[in-house]
Order: structure tokens, then C-alpha cells, then sequence
């Protein structure tokens, strides 16, 4: 029986090891990146929200920069139809606009809760925030005026779009950061 050994010093080993590890990091990053950019892709983006009980659902409407009551001013429960009619078709792409979609939900029973909200700006009264709720997770909501003329948008206060406008422009155009900025600061007055 014939037995070779082999001597590696200490230098050339924690080498090896170092480019092992790097390699194996390497790896999965790719992997992890490349199963991100499938589900992107397949699924689209998903927004969940777990909204199960009165102080989640005020955080989460504080952090949509609006200001409620401290509790909801109706409940109901409604039944999502198995098929849309006109009305529905168009509050669905008001849902879609959101990163949500009420086609999932065709024909079961969600709950939907009514704030009455106190800071919409030029209206001190007459507007409400309603957030459509499925087994504890958002999946609707909108803004809207109850006056004959009223309207209707989506859950992100005006304020809040015109943040991240001005975000989103300076992030896209850093040449123009002082322009961008200045534009949106007129927007938002």
C-alpha cells in the first residue's frame, strides 16, 4: 500500500478558502437575483398589507399621510361579484393603478372599513377612506368625495404623491435635481 501525502501551507490554504467562500457568495447572489427577477416577472408586483385589527389598520392609514378618527365610522361586508359590470371594470383599474386586483376576489365576501378623513386638502368634510380587507390582508381601497361632484382616487393622499414624484424624478434625473425639486414643491402648493 503506497500512501502520499501532501503538504499545504498555511498562506496557500486560507487562500483557497477565502476564493471557496467567495465563489459560493458569488453563487447565491446569482441565484437569489435570478429567482427575484422570475417571480417579478411571472407574478408581478405584489403589494400585501396585514391589516387584522383597529391599530393596524390606523397605522396604516397614518403612513398613507392621511389623518382619521380612531375608529372606522361604517363596517359592512360586501360580496365581490363572480362577474364585473361596468362600474366594477372601472374600480377595478382604479384598483390595478395600486398594485391590487379585485379579479381574485370574484365572489367572496370581504370586509370594508369607512374612515372619515379630516385632512383631505381643500375639503374639510365629506371625504372617505374605505379599505376592502380579505382574511386580514388589503386587497382595495380609495379616497373619495360623497358631495353630488365628488370623486374618487386612489388610497395615497395627495400629499404623499407629490413626495414621491419629486423622489422618483430626482432618483431618475440626477442633472436636474434642483429643477425637479423646485417643480415639485410648486406641485404640492
Amino acid at each position: 500500500m503506497v500512501v502520499k501525502t501532501f503538504k499545504i501551507k498555511r498562506p496557500k490554504l486560507c487562500a483557497f478558502l477565502i476564493l471557496l467562500v467567495l465563489v459560493g457568495m458569488i453563487a447565491l447572489v446569482v441565484f437569489a437575483g435570478q429567482k427575484v427577477a422570475k417571480s417579478s416577472e411571472t407574478q408581478g408586483v405584489s403589494i400585501e398589507f396585514t391589516l387584522t385589527d383597529e391599530p393596524s389598520r390606523q397605522e396604516f392609514i397614518s403612513k398613507l399621510g392621511w389623518q382619521v378618527a380612531e375608529k372606522y365610522s361604517d363596517y359592512k361586508k360586501v360580496t365581490i361579484p363572480k362577474q364585473f359590470n361596468d362600474v366594477y371594470k372601472e374600480y377595478n383599474q382604479l384598483m390595478k393603478t395600486q398594485g391590487f386586483d379585485l379579479e381574485k376576489y370574484c365572489g367572496k365576501e370581504v370586509e370594508v372599513y369607512t374612515y372619515e378623513v379630516k385632512n383631505y386638502p381643500q375639503h374639510e368634510k365629506n371625504i372617505q377612506l374605505s379599505l376592502m380587507i380579505f382574511d386580514g390582508k388589503l386587497i382595495g381601497g380609495d379616497v373619495c368625495c360623497t358631495e353630488i361632484d365628488g370623486f374618487m382616487q386612489g388610497l395615497l393622499s395627495t400629499e404623499t404623491k407629490n413626495e414621491s414624484k419629486a423622489e422618483s424624478k430626482v432618483e431618475s434625473n440626477s442633472e436636474s435635481k434642483t429643477e425637479d425639486t423646485t417643480e415639485s414643491e410648486t406641485e404640492s402648493k
